[in-house]
């Protein structure tokens, strides 16, 4: 009789283990969840192009569109009836963020690729786009649709220049 007591004792005892074992199971998945879903929201959140700073790149872009277009006129006898391709760059945080981006550049037909700086932790876009005309008139808009563009993908846009090799 007593070693069926003992049996049942150690039938308790294996079973308050699995218990116990459930349990700390339970636990550590809810608390590795909290913290994934506390990254995950600290993740969104974080932005690498605020409002703040949208509204100064568009401000700077915008000046240098036009800075740029009257050099273009003045050091290079570039009219505002000719086309030419620009070479533009985007910079981000993220590679996903600079991909969506680059996925986005190709549907306006331009071209366009991601290169990865691993010790500033940066990754930069850049391409061409296809021929666009020397105007302000058209340049402005323009350069307002990519900083806007990049504010949607997180990315910002570090401007343009001409490419004035014949193509």
């Amino acid at each position: 009789m007593a070693a069926s007591k003992k049996a049942k004792v150690r039938k308790g005892k294996s079973l308050l283990w699995v218990v116990v074992i459930i349990l700390a199971t339970i636990a550590a998945a809810f608390f590795i969840n909290k913290a994934a879903m506390s990254h995950a929201s600290n993740f969104q959140t974080s932005r690498f192009v605020s409002e703040g700073k949208l509204r100064s790149i568009l401000a700077r872009q915008l000046r240098m569109t036009k800075e740029g277009v009257q050099w273009l006129h003045e050091n290079h006898h570039i009219q505002s009836t000719d086309s030419l391709r620009l070479r533009y760059s985007f910079q981000t945080d993220d590679s996903l963020k600079a991909i969506k981006l680059i996925r986005e550049l190709k549907k306006r037909k331009y071209k366009a690729e991601l290169e990865k700086y691993i010790f500033e932790k940066a990754f930069f876009i850049t391409g061409k786009t296809t021929r666009i005309r020397m105007a302000e008139d058209i340049l402005a808009p323009w350069t307002k649709s990519m900083c806007e563009l990049g504010y949607e993908h997180d990315c910002e846009f570090d401007g343009w220049e001409a490419d004035l090799k014949p193509h």
